[in-house]
């Protein structure tokens, strides 16, 4: 059943469609309507929320398409079809052949991840196992956990860690943005000269020093993915 639209709810659905992606206030200011009557459109018509940026994003149904992983991006903005970020973690996680650490899960969703991943494992609503200093996240239950597991070679696996004795997810003095620009650079140009990544990075206002780069690098052996 179709629900009509008023003219003013007309208005500011022809606008999201025209943008594909925009905020309550993005909507607002441009048809100078109320906060209700775009409330009143998405309603109708239905809408998804971002996963990041605070979910202050919305986009018509009509406009994602989701990918294999049930994900869709607009630039840097995400959308999932599994809901929320927390609900999306659980998803890639759960349907993950070998699990996933952070750094692949940060690049796939674009959004650091660590911190919301160990209140996840602590939740219940995922499992982690520490090869070395790097956390192997895995589905909670137990069955699919230990199918994971076996799936992805590693030097000597270990039982499941409780977070209180977890070690760090990231390296000492940078932040979960900086590694992952530092991925996302690599991955773009594998094989870089560290001199390079560090005129590259400081282009786009990530400052990192060639040691940092490269405890960055030894610390998740990105060196080794690299040549690899």
């Amino acid at each position: 059943m179709t629900i009509a639209l008023t003219p003013g709810e007309e208005a500011v659905i022809r606008q999201l469609r025209r943008l594909r992606v925009a905020t309550m206030q993005t909507l607002r200011q441009r048809r100078g309507c109320c906060h209700m009557t775009v409330v009143r459109a998405l309603k109708k018509t239905g809408y998804h929320n971002s996963f990041n940026a605070n979910a202050a994003y919305y986009a018509l149904p009509e406009t994602v398409v989701f990918d294999a992983d049930g994900l869709w991006f607009h630039r840097q903005i995400g959308f999932s079809q599994h809901g929320n970020l927390p609900q999306t973690l659980v998803a890639l996680v759960e349907r993950s052949q070998a699990g996933c650490t952070v750094t692949e899960l940060a690049a796939r969703l674009r959004t650091p991840v660590a911190t919301l991943l160990s209140r996840l494992v602590r939740q219940g609503r995922l499992a982690v196992v520490y090869h070395g200093r790097r956390a192997l996240y895995l589905a909670a239950a137990a069955e699919p956990r230990s199918r994971q597991e076996a799936q992805r070679p590693t030097r000597t696996p270990t039982a499941p860690v409780p977070v209180a004795m977890a070690g760090p997810t990231l390296p000492t003095g940078v932040s979960a943005l900086q590694v992952i620009a530092l991925l996302s650079a690599l991955i773009q140009a594998p094989g870089t000269p560290v001199p390079t990544l560090v005129r590259r990075l400081r282009q786009r206002g990530v400052v990192l020093t060639s040691k940092q780069i490269r405890g960055i690098q030894a610390f998740y052996d990105l060196e080794k993915k690299t040549a690899r």
